[in-house]
């Protein structure tokens, strides 16, 4: 359909802050794109370990809100 669900995406440590994260969804897009989806999602559990460190790397790559319910968020980001 039109939607690209990020189900799980795993930097090891010490390749935090190293732009990794961004070059798989830069290519998770690409490969989206073409098979034409319009946007890809992701969620976060805030209950989970990491996830302040998640919710602030999907919104610096361009997420923005789309839902949010007790202990999970949704976020968007249109391709």
């Amino acid at each position: 359909g039109d939607e690209c669900y990020i189900k799980d995406i795993f930097i090891p440590k010490e390749h935090r802050r190293s732009g990794e994260a961004f070059k798989i969804g830069d290519m998770i897009s690409e490969i989206a794109k073409i098979n034409g989806c319009k946007y890809i999602s992701g969620s976060v559990v805030p209950s989970l370990k990491g996830s302040s460190e998640s919710l602030a790397g999907l919104i610096k790559y361009g997420f923005k809100l789309h839902e949010s319910r007790p202990d999970f968020i949704v976020l968007v980001k249109e391709l």
